[in-house]
């Protein structure tokens, strides 16, 4: 089932947030099991399992990555563990930060390295804005969808820079 169809938003990146909740709220009291204890066991069933599927939903689409990858997924452009190809000149940048984290011996050194790692995730997104723009006009072909699978795979790349920095703190 579609989790923007559930929640009844549109299929968009750059998610109306504000919206997305109301949307939950409403379809989960809509829903509740709770208001339909007096009815048969089948629509007591159905109940829970839409109110799951709303909840599901929305747990997924309130993240920005979380609703990223799976937009990415269901468009099929992203497989389930997908491992991509990065570019070389990104992966060697990756790997010398990967060498400065292990070599920050203190709280300032670390603080200097998160700061240089939100301003990359800054200037990713700065370059695939574009991108997202157009994909949430409307626009679903593979010249925009791979420049934000590329964004998505770059930038789980730096999360995992960022946990490691975080459990050398």
């Amino acid at each position: 089932m579609d989790y923007f169809d559930t929640l009844q938003v549109p299929v968009q990146i750059f998610l109306d947030e504000k919206l997305l909740r109301q949307q939950y709220l409403r379809l989960s009291r809509e829903v509740h099991p709770d208001f339909h204890t007096l009815k048969d066991e089948d629509s007591r069933e159905q109940s829970l399992v839409s109110a799951t599927a709303i909840t599901n939903a929305y747990t997924c689409l309130k993240d920005f990555d979380s609703r990223l990858q799976y937009i990415l997924k269901e468009s099929g452009v992203l497989a389930v563990d997908e491992k991509s190809t990065l570019p070389p000149d990104f992966l060697m940048e990756m790997m010398d930060f990967n060498d400065a984290i292990l070599g920050a011996d203190t709280d300032d050194a670390r603080a200097v390295l998160k700061e240089d790692l939100r301003k990359m995730e800054d200037a990713l997104l700065g370059e695939v804005s574009p991108y997202l723009q157009s994909f949430d006009s409307g626009k679903r072909e593979m010249d925009v969808l791979q420049p934000i699978k590329d964004f998505y795979m770059k930038k789980r790349y730096l999360w995992r820079l960022q946990q490691q920095l975080n459990s050398r703190a």
